[in-house]
């Protein structure tokens, strides 16, 4: 009984309390995020928190301003995010996402602004009286460099338990009511890099604006980066760029080292011609500029491959360079092709060209046309991207002579192509059509194409100090292993039988000529059955001496941790000599069947390509590396020039 009074007391002491705190007009039903008060926010551990970095940051306004200022200003603009994610499925996709990479941009921004001068251009005497004011506007826009992803997303409000939701737009003001959201389907992903501007009047009271709306060119420079207007001079758009290329790889892992690294490498990106090749074709992408999967169109998509049009690509590239005023852009086409596969933005294909001849079918109308592409690997160009796959098919078409004449070599023939190819991706990038032409003779028919590889192989093991070329024991084409790769093995079996340890090696041999004869349909067999092929492919390529190991141009040499095996070379020739109906992503699910294995050695970081350097060159290799089996290591010595690149 008393327990029960003295229950009754605290309940009547405690009500006054309870009236005072902030209370939601209703109550907050399933399925539904109940908001954010204004109170709760100033009171939020984490926002206390953010806020105390911030000012050690660098964000050093007068403590009599302070409030005005930044908190309520970071108030207001997490009532609009609430609980809302960065992203769908890429960083900060969780709860409350957007507003912590919004304040973590900022606190990177101030952190980072200090290796500018602000404002830019102008006079240390005037330097003192406005940096002040333009550091308040570096904040401003990092806090709402991403606000416009809202838009993203279809926001509803719950009014009452017998009413129809309604859909929540900025113009309703801060979330205050209980609500839901999903993503648009059918969104623009770029959108919100150019609805920044329309939130700054609610956000700001009168004091900031008027802040900021005292310096023109200031205004100016926050108007042009929040509407997406911002060049690639302005200096809020490099400090910017920097801070969220930080924030994104804080939430996805990074430690300290690699925090900073991802913001060096989006600092230069903004000055080297590959990093506004990448800006501008993820520009292009995100813009919507290429009509994609239908008749006329400029591109189209399977899994994660865009086949993009080959010349309408490299002028839209072209001009949107021009016009950003980067004059350092390639005129010729393959140069530019070249450019783009040098940086890994396009891939190679199956004959280590960045050119691809395919046959685009649309199951829809029934119809077919061959074109010349380019391929890009979209997720990696746009990971927050939603490309959804043609209604068809792509098949890259094998006879490849009038799009090498056409698209990639001005006066090179088809031979000197090939002989390019043969050589690998380390050659490639650095090749010189003038000494390419003098290499050349003429051959009898039938015997040219392979006399120009081995020639021309020969003359360029000048470019690897140490790697001469075996004259006595010329490399076996790609071209010449596909057809008679049966009958070399048989002759090295024959071989082997007259040797002393015949048994146990025909055993071997005759296995590996089995696997050396397989097919496999890409279309109908499993990525696990592929991974498991090539492993066994390489192993017999091994035994049997069929590809040069430890030379110029070679897909396999032997390094003090293991076998290094060139991705993609090897991968594609895998693909060329063992699998029928080969497609686009058949590379992809190769090494995604190799993963499971465990046949492969990953690197510290959990990845499976290692990087491996020449010595005395500038030249590397990417690939897998595995375990040297006992066969290998009696073939085939430790190259003394090539290495694993330290992690």
């Amino acid at each position: 009984m008393l327990i029960r009074i003295k229950q009754l007391i605290d309940w009547f002491n405690d009500e006054p309390k309870n009236k005072a705190q902030p209370t939601l007009s209703v109550k907050t039903p399933a399925g539904f995020c109940a908001p954010w008060t204004a109170e709760q926010l100033k009171q939020d551990d984490l926002i206390k928190d953010k806020l105390r970095v911030l000012k050690r940051s660098g964000l050093a306004l007068p403590y009599e301003v302070w409030d005005e200022f930044v908190v309520d200003t970071v108030i207001r603009f997490a009532m609009c995010c609430q609980d809302l994610p960065a992203s769908e499925s890429y960083h900060h996709a969780t709860p409350r996402g957007l507003l912590l990479h919004s304040l973590d941009v900022a606190i990177y921004a101030m952190r980072i602004r200090r290796n500018y001068i602000l404002p830019p251009n102008t006079v240390p005497e005037d330097v003192i009286h406005k940096e002040i004011v333009w550091v308040y506007g570096v904040f401003l826009c990092a806090l709402l460099h991403d606000v416009g992803k809202v838009l993203d997303m279809e926001i509803e409000l719950f009014v009452g338990e017998e009413k129809t939701p309604v859909r929540w737009t900025p113009a309703l003001g801060t979330i205050t009511q209980p609500y839901r959201f999903r993503y648009h389907q059918e969104r623009h992903y770029s959108q919100h890099q150019h609805s920044g501007l329309m939130w700054l009047t609610p956000l700001l009271g009168e004091n900031p604006m008027a802040a900021i709306t005292s310096d023109r060119q200031l205004y100016h420079e926050i108007s042009a980066y929040l509407s997406g207007h911002a060049g690639s001079d302005s200096v809020i758009g490099q400090i910017l760029m920097q801070a969220d290329a930080a924030s994104v790889a804080q939430n996805l892992g990074a430690d300290k080292a690699g925090i900073n690294q991802a913001a060096e490498k989006a600092r230069g990106a903004s000055g080297s011609l590959a990093g506004q090749l990448r800006l501008t074709l993820t520009h292009l992408l995100q813009s919507g500029a290429f009509p994609l999967n239908k008749k006329g169109a400029e591109g189209f998509v399977e899994g994660e491959h865009l086949f993009l049009m080959s010349k309408p690509i490299a002028e839209r590239l072209r001009v949107s360079l021009l016009e950003r005023g980067i004059n350092n852009v390639p005129s010729d086409n393959s140069r530019l092709f070249n450019e783009l596969q040098q940086h890994q933005l396009i891939r190679a294909n199956d004959d280590e060209m960045a050119i691809w001849k395919c046959e685009v079918f649309l199951r829809a109308f029934d119809w077919r046309q061959t074109f010349t592409f380019v391929c890009v690997h979209w997720p990696s160009i746009w990971p927050e991207g939603d490309l959804p796959s043609i209604d068809g098919s792509i098949t890259p078409v094998s006879d490849t002579t009038d799009v090498l004449q056409q698209d990639q070599g001005d006066g090179v023939s088809l031979g000197q192509q090939t002989a390019i190819s043969s050589l690998g991706e380390d050659f490639k990038s650095s090749n010189s059509q003038v000494d390419l032409a003098a290499t050349i003779t003429t051959q009898p028919e039938g015997l040219e194409q392979e006399s120009q590889i081995s020639s021309f192989s020969m003359d360029l093991m000048s470019f690897m100090p140490g790697m001469e070329a075996n004259k006595t024991e010329p490399a076996i084409s790609a071209s010449l292993i596909e057809s008679d790769e049966i009958e070399i093995a048989q002759d090295a079996l024959n071989t082997m039988n007259h040797s002393e340890s015949d048994g146990v090696m025909n055993e071997a041999l005759s296995l590996d000529l089995s696997i050396m004869s397989q097919k496999f349909d890409a279309r109908s067999t499993s990525p696990e059955a592929l991974g498991h092929a090539f492993y066994q492919w390489v192993d017999a390529v091994l035994k049997g001496g069929v590809q040069p190991v430890n030379r110029q141009g070679a897909l396999f040499h032997r390094l003090e941790q293991g076998m290094f095996v060139v991705s993609p070379g090897a991968f594609h020739h895998f693909i060329a000599e063992r699998c029928l109906f080969a497609q686009a992503n058949t590379y992809g699910l190769v090494q995604q069947g190799l993963q499971p294995l465990g046949k492969h050695q990953l690197r510290a970081d959990g990845r499976s390509v290692h990087k491996a350097l020449i010595k005395e060159s500038d030249k590397s290799l990417n690939g897998f590396l595995f375990a040297v089996q006992p066969e290998w290591a009696d073939l085939y010595p430790i190259n003394p020039h090539v290495y694993l690149e330290c992690e």
